[in-house]
């Protein structure tokens, strides 16, 4: 979480000013540079996934650049309420599968559709939920 707030994830984008040769197309539309703000707010696949969990939630996010996502996210998840812990979760969860899914991509060549993939973060959030506590 901390490389994707900071911007030091290893995009296509940041491993080319490092000077690795790298495809540097969005492996999710193939249509954009490999970005932190491309994939995560701009890229169909993850604004689709991300659309698909909040009207789970029934929240309405904004997102239209990186930033205003990015303070969306800080705003909303402050506090301990049920709704920030559980949009913390959530966006934790959306981010790594999000990544995991590029890095499947990538170096496996498999691919899952974004609505599986949305289903699998939504189920777990429900583990979660009903999963007994330990005191």
């Amino acid at each position: 979480m901390w490389l994707l707030m900071h911007g030091r994830l290893l995009t296509a984008e940041r491993l080319k000013k490092r000077k690795v040769q790298v495809d540097e197309t969005c492996c999710f539309c193939n249509q954009a540079l490999e970005t932190r703000e491309h994939i995560f707010a701009k890229c169909s696949y993850g604004r689709n996934m991300w659309c698909r969990l909040m009207k789970w939630l029934q929240v309405q996010p904004i997102i239209s650049s990186w930033s205003e996502w990015q303070n969306w996210i800080i705003q909303k998840t402050k506090g301990r309420s049920q709704m920030a812990r559980t949009l913390k979760m959530v966006f934790a969860e959306y981010t790594h599968t999000s990544w995991i899914e590029r890095n499947a991509r990538i170096f496996e060549k498999k691919a899952t559709a974004w609505d599986v993939l949305a289903r699998r973060v939504a189920l777990r959030q429900v583990h979660l939920a009903i999963r007994p506590t330990v005191r």
